[in-house]
């Protein structure tokens, strides 16, 4: 099996010495290169409006998972803007958003004594905020 396999070994290898040259070979046509026509590209500048939503997960002190995504409390987020493009660099935008975060966690415990239940307490809070930013880039 030893000698099957070497056989095969050494056939792959001396397939892909004679293969390499083809190769080289294939690559040239013989002629001349050809001088490259320049482009020119031209740029209209236009406007543009965007629109974002999607789900909201927080990662404060209560949340429950300190790495991961609590599925039990999702919020939204969703955003609206637009913009123009002046060059094929610079641009202006103004994008505007509403959204929402939910977060809980149960049995806080508090360092201070007699804030503690028993076992501590359920804390959760939710907020609404809304946001704006002007960006040029």
């Amino acid at each position: 099996m030893k000698k099957v396999y070497f056989l095969l070994t050494k056939v792959m290898i001396f397939s892909l010495i004679l293969a390499f040259p083809i190769t080289m070979i294939g690559q040239d046509d013989g002629e001349a290169e050809k001088p490259k026509k320049e482009r020119s590209t031209s740029f209209a500048p236009y406007w543009m409006i965007m629109a974002e939503i999607g789900p909201s997960f927080s990662h404060s002190d209560l949340a429950k998972n300190q790495y991961l995504p609590d599925f039990n409390n999702v919020g939204y987020n969703g955003q609206l803007g637009f913009g123009r493009q002046f060059t094929s660099v610079i641009s202006l935008y103004l994008k505007g958003g509403y959204g929402s975060i939910q977060d809980a966690k149960d049995n806080v415990t508090s360092p201070t004594d007699g804030l503690n239940a028993i076992w501590g307490r359920d804390m959760s809070s939710e907020a609404t905020y809304f946001e704006e930013n002007l960006n040029l880039g």
